[in-house]
């Protein structure tokens, strides 16, 4: 009895563990290529300065290479308001 019980709640786990994992590969390909919005949306006209406002900073200098390019990259998007004032 005690067998079938574990059997049985172990076969919910995998079940649940399997449906998580597909839930979030699913999700990979939407944030990997997120990018500029189609139009009537508008490049950042100060991408470059915010890319190097990003780079300079010391709590970003202090981390691994993939995300520090990974933040510089997103400091250039639209929407992103990397710090720099924009006069």
């Amino acid at each position: 009895m005690r067998q079938r019980s574990t059997k049985i709640s172990g076969t919910l786990v995998s079940r649940f563990g399997l449906f998580t994992i597909l839930c979030v590969l699913n999700l990979i390909p939407a944030v990997a290529q997120a990018q500029q919005p189609p139009p009537p949306c508008h490049p950042n006209r100060f991408a470059e300065r915010d890319m190097e406002t990003i780079e300079e900073r010391g709590d970003i200098r202090s981390l691994p290479e993939p995300l520090q390019r990974r933040l510089i990259h997103l400091a250039g998007l639209v929407g992103s308001s990397a710090g720099a004032t924009h006069s």
